[in-house]
């Protein structure tokens, strides 16, 4: 999906659980979940980078200018996705009737610390010729909470989930793409990403 699609992610606040812990979901819109393709024909998604590559889960993927890779860890099925040590004011993706997360976990090895933000990344998955909602989510440095628009971090191996809407009832996706570009940066809009790992997780 498009930046300008995964901007339209809504932040809403739960109040407070647990001995004064205090949670911040960030929830997906109902508009924007009911808006997911269905495979029923028509052409194929078209590619949105210049260069992309094939990769599996447990491969680890250098990216292109950086002198950093991607560690693709996982995948799994989830009613809810939290950071992976959760603590304080968090966000998190929470559960929606109706629907649930295919998410494939990964680590960015940052060894020179250079400056990472989850606008440097854009996800889409893909069956056949549907199209589903997604977002790249990278945790800060602690990896207590997920990062926001503008927030950056400069860890060394911060988790990056890719993380996908799927229907309940309906099959998940057959690819799942990590877009980038060149020592990353922000794509601009009426560009392509520079490069793709395209990960295959369902036959």
């Amino acid at each position: 999906m498009g930046k300008g699609n995964k901007e339209k992610c809504l932040r809403h606040m739960e109040g407070y659980r647990g001995a004064g812990t205090r949670v911040c979901a960030l929830l997906l819109a109902a508009v924007l979940a009911a808006s997911a393709l269905s495979g029923c024909g028509g052409d194929a998604p078209a590619e949105q980078a210049e260069d992309t590559i094939e990769a599996a889960v447990g491969d680890t993927v250098p990216l292109e200018g950086g002198g950093m890779s991607f560690e693709i860890k996982g995948v799994s099925e989830e009613e809810e996705v939290k950071p992976s040590d959760p603590s304080g004011y968090f966000y998190y993706y929470e559960d929606i009737e109706g629907w649930h997360y295919y998410v494939v976990s990964g680590v960015i090895h940052n060894p020179e610390q250079e400056i990472l933000s989850p606008e440097d990344f854009d996800v889409q998955a893909v069956r056949g010729n549907s199209l589903y909602e997604t977002k790249a989510a990278m945790e800060n440095s602690s990896a207590s909470t997920f990062m926001g628009e503008g927030e950056e971090t400069v860890a060394e191996s911060p988790g990056l989930f890719l993380i996908v809407m799927v229907e309940d009832g309906k099959e998940p996706p057959k690819e799942v793409t990590l877009y980038y570009n060149e020592g990353l940066g922000e794509k601009k809009d009426t560009e392509q990403w520079d490069h793709g790992i395209r990960i295959s997780v369902n036959k």
